[in-house]
């Protein structure tokens, strides 16, 4: 009870200090807590929304409608638990006057016998002849008045209008906001009335396997023996994809995303446990002849070591009690706000008994094992060393004299600068927690910009500001003509685009790829070559792949012969370049080879327009960024910008020449689209950040105070010899602004491999490929000025402690 006492008097005698050091341990607990509590909840809760639906093991999709009977004699095979029959048609749906978005309409057999990859429905009714479902998700894109009727467009450009009546929660699916589109669900008489066709050709096959469901080789070979059953009933395989068995497809990247914010956070709570060891360096320093004393009294090393235990357990025990509330309730909202962005509910309503476990346990355990250092180091001195222990060590550092001699600087500055490293660890351990804060947070804002850099020259790299796909082919001269009077048009470039299968070495066929057929000598389209040549014009059955369709195929290498099935022909193309996109996995051949192919040398479904003067992409700088987090749906901020308007007249000239638009994109939007994305990325790594430069900051102001306390009576015997309040201000300024400065510069040495290595790990993550590494100078400049910020703020509290302190008062202080 004695100690207990004791330690709460040491507590309460230093109580500024102390509340210095409860408030980092709160801060990195709360920082380290919201990830732990937000990772028990999103592990558990985003694939439990996922397997819900009873997920497909496999999914294929053949070129030939397929009868029920044929699908009954499927679910009868020993292999297969449950198999559906489905369909997926692609479309565009009205959400404005003259505003079309990309619409995907599942088209359901039979809404009350669904077993597999099904969906629950939230309001509303089961849909009848001619009315739709909705996913909630996409009901953001959608006005009020369009919630009851909604004006939709399929392949042939008739333009239908479907009842919604109700809504669905499908999490199967991919994000409307993500995908920027909306998902439908409608029946197959509705499907029949929209195509007016009296029987609709089903044809995406959606089966479970019975067996092994975790097992994608199992799988595998399920699928296999299915393909030669279709096969072997007349059907022609389009598609065969196989996800990751009972696993949501943004699982692992929560995780990783979740496991580098937490390393985060991991950081800032061991940045926090350094100013524990500092203040108890502190208070065992302050105390030698205190422990002399009670050593000769009678007390053990291990009860004087027990004493300053218990001071550093009653901090961290303060610190839990506010701490672990706040991590807790900082994770559920930063899981619900995840789960917001990827569309499921959250079923954990109580925090895991776990994670308190860990929490109170890493919180307490951390901290005591940090102060051990400082708690050997002042209690194994002998009574005789400890009660002749005369305080603070008298070796000030030397300054060099090429300094003195070259900088010529004033006695205080020199001063300031010798007594910067009296105390030798304490210094090194601010500059380390204060640097590796500073490195955190321009690794931040570097992870932006290097994001931010992708994206700007992918956008470089394409020569256009709108693109058309095109419902069917036509000729060059055909689509010029209805644009000759359009305003603002510097130039159209026409391509083709279809689809291929590459032979893989097993003599399968792989799923579609994208195929493009550029213009010859076009500048459309300026990719970055990795390795090889572009296609030469003059050298036939020459092909290019991207970086992400290597990624997926690793044996494909410049050089290498490759079978591609095109239009359903086998031919041979040899690979001959490589380049870097930031898209999906797409193959390029030249417009010479596909004519000597199949001819239809002036036929083209895509088009791409350049206009006169585009209006330049403006990042807005870092405040604008912040500002911007929590705008409203991606895209909205475009619909009224000139580039929208010119798409949509346009669209409207096509449309009366009888030319359907299958889809039409502004490449602006899309990039305004993809950075709103990214922006919530990266402004949580920089919470992280700026939680561990927090920390950082208050080790300056720590480090500041006790240093302060412990040179009271030298400052006072300063005072008493002429020096003013202003000149120990000063000095203890060039103190830290030495600190501080070194930190920035540790700082930013450390950002640069930390930086690749976290950008690496971002661009592996989100676009299966390393982001190249930018220096965002907004970053270090706004460093400087948080240094500069911290110093100010350390130096407020104790200059005014200066000037109350009498000069007899610091004279006689212990």
């Amino acid at each position: 009870m004695i100690q207990f006492k004791k330690a709460l008097n040491d507590l309460w005698l230093y109580k500024s200090r102390s509340f210095i050091v409860i408030f980092a341990i709160v801060l990195g607990v709360a920082g380290l807590g919201t990830v732990i509590t937000a990772f028990a909840i999103l592990k558990s809760d985003l694939n439990a929304n996922f397997l819900n639906t009873n997920p497909a093991s496999a999914t294929l999709v053949t070129k030939e409608s397929l009868s029920p009977k044929l699908v009954q004699k499927i679910t009868q095979q020993p292999s297969i638990e449950v198999a559906e029959l489905r369909k997926t048609v692609a479309g565009r749906v009205q959400v404005r006057p003259n505003k079309w978005i990309p619409l995907l309409l599942f088209v359901v057999n039979d809404f009350t016998q669904m077993r597999v990859a099904t969906f629950k429905l939230q309001s509303g009714h089961l849909p009848g002849l001619g009315e739709m479902l909705i996913e909630r998700d996409s009901d953001r894109f959608l006005r009020e008045k369009q919630k009851r009727h909604i004006s939709i467009r399929l392949k042939g450009d008739k333009r239908q209008t479907l009842a919604i009546v109700g809504k669905v929660h499908d999490p199967g699916q991919a994000p409307a906001r993500m995908e920027h589109l909306v998902y439908g669900y409608i029946s197959t008489a509705t499907y029949a009335q929209l195509t007016n066709t009296k029987q609709p050709r089903l044809n995406v096959l959606q089966i479970r396997v019975a067996q092994n469901t975790d097992n994608k080789t199992h799988i595998r070979q399920v699928a296999a023996e299915l393909n030669n059953f279709l096969a072997q009933n007349g059907k022609t395989m389009i598609q065969t994809y196989i996800p990751e068995p009972n696993e949501h497809p943004h699982q692992w990247q929560v995780n990783a995303l979740l496991l580098l914010i937490g390393g985060i956070g991991l950081l800032a709570f061991v940045l926090s446990s350094v100013l524990v060891a500092n203040i108890v360096s502190f208070l065992v320093g302050q105390q030698i002849r205190q422990i002399g004393v009670m050593k000769a009294i009678g007390a053990s090393k291990y009860q004087v070591m027990r004493l300053y235990y218990l001071v550093v357990f009653i901090l961290a025990v303060i610190a839990l009690v506010f701490a672990i509330p706040l991590s807790t309730a900082a994770g559920k909202s930063f899981s619900q706000f995840t789960a917001t962005q990827l569309n499921f509910n959250i079923f954990t309503q109580t925090t895991p008994y776990w994670v308190y476990l860990v929490l109170i346990g890493i919180g307490l355990l951390f901290p005591l094992l940090v102060a051990t250092i400082p708690i050997i180091k002042g209690t194994r001195l002998s009574v005789r060393q400890a009660i002749h222990h005369y305080g603070l060590n008298n070796q000030a550092m030397k300054t060099p004299l090429f300094v003195d001699q070259w900088l010529r600087l004033s006695s205080i500055t020199r001063l300031a600068l010798r007594n910067t490293f009296r105390q030798k660890w304490r210094p090194i351990l601010t500059i380390a927690t204060l640097a590796l804060g500073f490195a955190l947070y321009m690794v931040s804002l570097n992870v932006r910009q290097s994001l931010h850099y992708l994206i700007d020259s992918s956008a470089a790299s394409k020569n256009y500001d709108l693109t058309y796909r095109l419902g069917e082919w036509h000729n060059r001269d055909t689509l010029t003509q209805p644009l000759q009077n359009v305003e603002h048009i510097k130039k159209i470039t026409y391509w083709k685009t279809t689809r291929a299968k590459i032979q893989l070495d097993d003599q399968t066929m792989s799923n579609s790829i994208r195929l493009m057929v550029p213009k010859a000598k076009d500048s459309t389209l300026q990719l970055q070559i990795v390795e090889g040549n572009w296609l030469n014009n003059q050298t036939s059955n020459q092909l290019v792949i991207n970086g992400r369709l290597q990624l997926l195929f690793p044996h494909l290498r410049v050089g290498r012969k490759v079978k591609l099935m095109l239009n359903g022909q086998v031919t041979d193309f040899v690979i001959t370049g490589l380049v870097k996109e930031f898209n999906s996995e797409t193959m390029y051949i030249s417009e010479a080879t596909y004519s000597q192919l199949f001819g239809k040398q002036s036929l083209v479904n895509q088009a791409f327009i350049a206009v006169k003067n585009p209006p330049k992409e403006n990042s807005g700088g870092f405040w604008k960024w912040i500002q911007h987090l929590h705008s409203n749906a991606p895209g909205t901020h475009h619909q009224a910008s000139d580039l929208s308007k010119l798409s949509q007249q346009i669209e409207q000239r096509w449309q009366a020449a009888g030319i359907e638009v299958v889809r039409a994109s502004v490449k602006k939007a899309e990039l305004g689209m993809v950075k709103a994305h990214l922006n919530i990325l990266t402004f949580m790594v920089l919470a992280g950040a700026i939680l561990a430069l927090a920390v950082g900051g208050l080790s300056l102001v720590l480090t500041i105070n006790l240093n302060i306390v412990e040179r009271t009576r030298e400052m006072g015997v300063m005072r008493a010899i002429g020096a003013s309040v202003k000149h120990l201000f000063k000095m203890l300024w060039v103190e830290n602004l030495l600190l501080g400065s070194i930190s920035i510069v540790i700082g930013a040495l450390l950002s640069f491999p930390l930086g690749v290595v976290i950008t690496s790990f971002l661009g592996n993550l989100m676009f299966e490929t390393p982001l190249d590494y930018k220096i965002s100078f907004s970053g270090s400049f706004s460093s400087i000025i948080i240094m500069l910020v911290f110093v100010r703020l350390a130096l407020a509290l104790p200059r005014r402690s200066l000037r109350k302190t009498s000069l007899r008062k610091a004279l006689v202080w212990e």
